[in-house]
């Protein structure tokens, strides 16, 4: 098979493909047995495969959903806020958005540079979007340390204690040296923050009727909102 294609960059010319069939394979798939379940799974027989399968698979839509809800409500907050976000915050969470991404290409072996030719992505239109998103990123922090005022929805001891139990069991360290660490840090502070963040965007949820794209109401059972688990979860400086 011989064809022409635009080249991916404009002011390049046309190139050629030319592509030889050198076989053709046919998967050949066992047939779906409770033997064969048995033999190649930690199951006994189909139906627990097939219902393994199905819960997992309805954790992942439930919380892509919980997600999506979160994000939503999110953009809705912050629109909400009129006053421009201030330059100062906006620089700073630019700077913490480029290092963050930078740190992960990194880790796949990839410069920013070449990210941005991969994606086709020009250095001025990447600097705009990633303006526009840490603006629309502080608007959103500021109206949910707003409600948390409004409130009092601010962290409570008990509160504290919990996290510090969760980020000493991720990090592998006991809860003292976890707490020491932080103190010394003076990040005790920032968990605070998060915690009250998340008290407020959970206040928020639970006040606002969740709609599909055709208007139906939908049961929150069967969103399974999880605040605890979301993405922007504190982050511990080890």
């Amino acid at each position: 098979v011989e064809f022409d294609a635009d080249h991916p960059q404009p002011d390049e010319p046309r190139v050629h493909f030319k592509v030889s069939v050198k076989g053709i394979k046919e998967k050949v798939l066992p047939e779906l047995t409770d033997e064969w379940i048995k033999d190649a799974t930690e199951f006994e027989t189909v139906d627990e495969f097939r219902d393994d399968i199905i819960s997992r698979l309805t954790k992942v839509r439930r919380s892509q959903a919980s997600v999506a809800v979160q994000n939503e409500l999110a953009a809705e907050l912050g629109k909400l806020v009129v006053d421009p976000a201030p330059e100062a915050l906006v620089g700073q969470e630019m700077r913490a958005r480029l290092e963050n991404l930078v740190g992960r290409l990194q880790q796949q072996g990839i410069s920013l540079e070449t990210y941005l030719q991969i994606t086709g992505t020009e250095a001025t239109s990447f600097t705009d979007d990633l303006r526009s998103d840490s603006e629309a990123a502080i608007k959103v922090d500021l109206a949910l340390r707003a409600i948390v005022r409004q409130e009092s929805l601010h962290a409570e001891a008990d509160e504290v204690e919990v996290e510090l139990e969760k980020i000493a069991k991720q990090v592998g360290l006991d809860l003292d040296t976890v707490r020491e660490r932080l103190e010394a840090s003076d990040q005790i502070l920032a968990l605070k923050t998060d915690i009250g963040r998340r008290n407020a965007l959970r206040w928020l949820t639970d006040r606002v009727a969740i709609t599909d794209e055709s208007g139906t109401s939908i049961n929150r059972a069967d969103i399974d909102i999880d605040l605890d688990e979301d993405e922007d979860a504190f982050e511990f400086d080890d």
